[in-house]
């Protein structure tokens, strides 16, 4: 078939494809859907997971604390507890989330809170997928720490994954990027994303300011041209939802592993440092 022009090309990455609605904390919940792995863990990575919950699980625990409301962490945590809670402070995310497991199991609540002041009985439990990201580090990590470390049982278990970068990490050019993509056969748009954001890392704050990401992705849009005209753009596509960060002013803080480690080690014992199935594994370990 005829190529497709590349005012066209253009075009279709311009477009918005989704609603915005950059009101923050409800900003996620426009595209989760489209979110694939390695920013969420799917079929493998759940089972990997799994596989290690189930390894350090204490006996007979009776309460669980999923940080957010990612569906499958809750019902792995309702399964596994009398009682488990999903806690966000997006009613959007809320409502995306009980649809997603409906029925919501009967020991399973949601709760609209922000995670310092969840009151649930003594964990048992803490699960999360990503959720640090979210929280200004350092001090906002060592706050919750304190404040996860109040709320748990002597022996209670934490199973926490975490954005992060490997040791004497260097972001790549998006020239590089889009090299590396166009050398395989097909595409995950959300791995494309995620090497992305991690291109605008910043070594001074360890975060990735996904305000200044977007309008570079904006200047660069002609840099993807190449991707769009080998791998297609799908209408659910995972590579302009980066949009979705407009306004709204969001850092995704991602420490060097070693940093993670030491900080969690303040006020947990670290007993396990494990990396997924997944494409981008180094970036995102699951600590126990």
């Amino acid at each position: 078939s005829d190529p497709v022009p590349k005012q066209s090309v253009l075009e279709s990455l311009s477009r918005d494809d989704f609603r915005i609605h950059p009101d923050s904390p409800d900003f996620m919940a426009n595209a989760f859907d489209r979110v694939g792995e390695p920013l969420n863990l799917l079929e493998n990575g759940q089972a990997w997971f799994k596989d290690i919950y189930l390894k350090h699980l204490g006996e007979a625990p009776a309460h669980a604390l999923v940080l957010g409301v990612t569906p499958w962490l809750g019902r792995l945590a309702a399964a596994g507890h009398q009682h488990a809670w999903l806690s966000d402070r997006s009613q959007a995310m809320l409502a995306w989330a009980k649809a997603r497991l409906s029925p919501v199991p009967a020991n399973c609540q949601l709760l609209q809170a922000d995670w310092l002041n969840v009151e649930t009985p003594p964990l048992n439990t803490v699960l999360g997928d990503n959720s640090f990201a979210f929280v200004p580090y350092p001090q906002g990590w060592e706050t919750l720490c304190r404040r996860l470390h109040q709320s748990c049982q002597p022996g209670a278990r934490l199973y926490l994954r975490f954005f992060s970068v490997p040791e004497n990490f260097q972001p790549a050019s998006t020239a590089e990027l889009v090299f590396q993509a166009l050398q395989h056969d097909k595409i995950n748009y959300t791995a494309f994303r995620a090497a992305y954001l991690f291109s605008n890392w910043n070594a001074q704050t360890c975060a990735i300011d996904t305000g200044r990401t977007l309008q570079r992705f904006e200047r660069e849009l002609g840099a993807f041209i190449p991707l769009v005209e080998k791998f297609g753009l799908p209408p659910d596509n995972d590579l302009v939802t980066l949009r979705k960060y407009a306004g709204t002013g969001i850092s995704l803080h991602a420490p060097p592993l070693g940093d993670i480690v030491r900080l969690i080690g303040r006020h947990f014992r670290v007993c396990e440092v494990a990396f997924g199935p997944t494409v981008m594994s180094s970036h995102f370990p699951l600590l126990v």
